[in-house]
C-alpha cells in the first residue's frame, strides 16, 4: 500500500511537471557580420553633421562718453608689489607718504606709444552683461560671438619682492587697450574701504572722451547693426570706476554710439 501510494504521488507530480508549458526564450537568427557592418557605417554616414565654415567679420564702431566722466584706476606698481609681499609674508618698509601726483599718474593706462587707453576686456564685459537683458540672448553665447580687438598695449615691468634679501624678480605686465581720444586730469575722491575706513584717492578722469571699437564677430549669428545696438546698450552698463553696473548713485563711464562719426566701417576678417 505504501509503495502504491508513493507511486501514485510520484505520477501526480510527474503529471503536473509534464503538463506545464515551459517558458521559451526566442533566439534571433544570426546575422551576417558584413551586412551588419555595412548598415552601421551607412547609418553613421547618414547621421553625420557637417560643420560649416565660421564667417568672421570686423566692424568699427565709434563711441563717445556721455553724462559724466570716465574715471580710471589702474593697478599701480606699488599696489601690486605690496600685495605680493603680504601674500608671500615678506616684510615691507613702512608706509610711505602719499604723493597725489604719482598716484594720479599711476592710475592711468598708458600705451607703449604714449597714448592713453582703457582695457579692451572692459568693453567686451559691458557688451556681454548687456546681453543678459535681451530676449533670446544670454551672456555665455555672447562671449563666443563678439571680440573687441585692442588698438594698443600697455607694457609695464613690475619688481617682485623676494625673501631673505635675494635678488628681486622682474615681471612684465601687459594689458591690451582700446585707445582713448581725450585729455585726462587729476580727480580727488573720498572713499571708504571694506573695513569702513576712509581714504583719499587721486585718480585720472576723462571729462570728454571718444574711442573707436574694432569688433570681430560671427556674421552668421549676429549682424553689424545688432552689434551697434548692443554697444549702445553696453553704454548703460558703463566702464571704469563708479559705473552704473557697480554704483547706482554715480553713473560714470557711460557711452553711446557716435552716429555722426564717419569712422564706422565693416571689413572681412
Amino acid at each position: 500500500m505504501v509503495k502504491a501510494a508513493s507511486q501514485k504521488m510520484s505520477n501526480k507530480r510527474a503529471g503536473r511537471t509534464t503538463g506545464r508549458k515551459a517558458n521559451r526564450i526566442a533566439v534571433p537568427p544570426e546575422k551576417s557580420t558584413a551586412a551588419s557592418d555595412g548598415r552601421s557605417q551607412s547609418s553613421k554616414q547618414a547621421e553625420r553633421v557637417a560643420i560649416p565654415e565660421i564667417d568672421m567679420e570686423l566692424v568699427q564702431i565709434p563711441i563717445r562718453g556721455i553724462d559724466g566722466p570716465l574715471v580710471v584706476h589702474n593697478w599701480s606698481e606699488k599696489a601690486i608689489r605690496d600685495m605680493l609681499a603680504k601674500q608671500m609674508q615678506i616684510r615691507v618698509v613702512a608706509k610711505q607718504a602719499k604723493s597725489p601726483e604719482e598716484e594720479y599718474k599711476a592710475s592711468l593706462y598708458v600705451a607703449e606709444d604714449g597714448s592713453y587707453g582703457f582695457p579692451a576686456c572692459a568693453f567686451k564685459a559691458a557688451m556681454v552683461r548687456a546681453a543678459k537683458d535681451l530676449e533670446g540672448w544670454d551672456m555665455i553665447t555672447m562671449r563666443q560671438l563678439v571680440f573687441v580687438v585692442p588698438d594698443c598695449r600697455e607694457n609695464r615691468t613690475i619688481t617682485i619682492p623676494t625673501p631673505n634679501g635675494q635678488k628681486p624678480l622682474m615681471h612684465e605686465v601687459k594689458t591690451d587697450l582700446v585707445r582713448l581720444i581725450g585729455t585726462p586730469r587729476m580727480r580727488m575722491d573720498l572713499v571708504r574701504l571694506q573695513k569702513q575706513t576712509a581714504d583719499i584717492r587721486f585718480r585720472g578722469e576723462f571729462d570728454k572722451w571718444e574711442a573707436v571699437l574694432t569688433i570681430r564677430y560671427r556674421a552668421g549669428r549676429i549682424r553689424a547693426q545688432e552689434i551697434a545696438n548692443l554697444v549702445n546698450l553696453a553704454g548703460t552698463v558703463g566702464i571704469g570706476e563708479g559705473r552704473p553696473e557697480k554704483s547706482a548713485d554715480m553713473g560714470w563711464g557711460r557711452f553711446e554710439v557716435d552716429t555722426g562719426s564717419t569712422r564706422n566701417r565693416r571689413s572681412k576678417r
